[in-house]
């Protein structure tokens, strides 16, 4: 089956691709329209390039592809080098574990509770060739306010470096901090305060782009996933930033943290 004519047909990828494993990074690379040797156009966004093929995902999708430049007219064939110029180096393959600690004590209060949290970010290079240079990392620390459960605050911002060299594994242990709020019911009769809700980790080149990033918070993953532009944005608020569920600067008068 011919893969340009399968990409517009909407369905499985022909034989010779090389189908790669869950992508590990949420960069934007380069969107480029190519043609195949009879001219039919397909949408791509560039991963890395070698010799004698390339990487990329269609776009809207987020599966990794390796096609031949043999496969690819001449045109195509040049754009394609002269992006690999300024594309960034292709991360190597990692896996990433965060673990959130969360200890609570009442402050002499039978309602306001104070919520201490610690997060150590570890990752485990799976990869025997490549490494991770020294590469600035950020954890976002979400809490939901507890009168108001439509409102979220960014409690913390952690900024710290990373480094991986081939099969190591490397831990980062955070500042730990504290949150305040009333463990009644949400709602009406809650004084309120902000619960620990979620996080978001990072990694950001030298101007500050999202490279990669990573949760295991489901809402958080359902605000930013497939959605660069918001993810970027995010990826830059400051603490006391007041947002709604979907992680967007709230138009709410935002409850200040207890």
């Amino acid at each position: 089956m011919d893969f340009f004519r399968c990409s517009f047909l909407n369905v499985a990828i022909f034989a010779p691709l090389f189908l790669a494993a869950a992508i590990l990074t949420a960069s934007a690379g380069p969107l480029l329209t190519i043609q195949d040797l009879n001219e039919r156009s397909l949408e791509i966004e560039l991963i890395a390039v070698e010799r004698d093929q390339f990487h990329f995902y269609r776009v809207g999708e987020k599966q990794r592809f390796t096609l031949p430049f043999t496969k690819i007219n001449e045109a195509s064939r040049q754009r394609i080098r002269e992006e690999a110029k300024h594309l960034a180096a292709e991360m190597p393959d990692f896996e990433t574990n965060v673990v959130i600690g969360k200890r609570r004590n009442d402050r002499g209060s039978y309602y306001m509770e104070n919520q201490t949290i610690s997060c150590t970010v570890t990752l485990t290079s799976n990869d025997r060739h490549r490494e991770l240079p020294a590469t600035k990392a950020r954890v976002l620390f979400f809490g939901q306010n507890q009168m108001e459960p439509e409102i979220y605050i960014v409690l913390s911002v952690q900024d710290f470096n990373v480094s991986l060299k081939p099969t190591e594994s490397n831990s980062y242990e955070l500042k730990t901090f504290v949150t305040r709020y009333d463990n009644w019911k949400k709602g009406d009769g809650n004084v309120g305060g902000y619960m620990f809700s979620g996080y978001l980790l990072v990694f950001l080149n030298e101007r500050d782009e999202v490279i990669y990033h990573f949760t295991n918070t489901g809402s958080v993953r359902t605000a930013v996933e497939n959605k660069h532009e918001h993810l970027q944005a995010v990826s830059r608020y400051a603490v006391n930033t007041g947002l709604d569920a979907a992680l967007h600067i709230s138009e709410k008068n935002i409850p200040p943290i207890k």
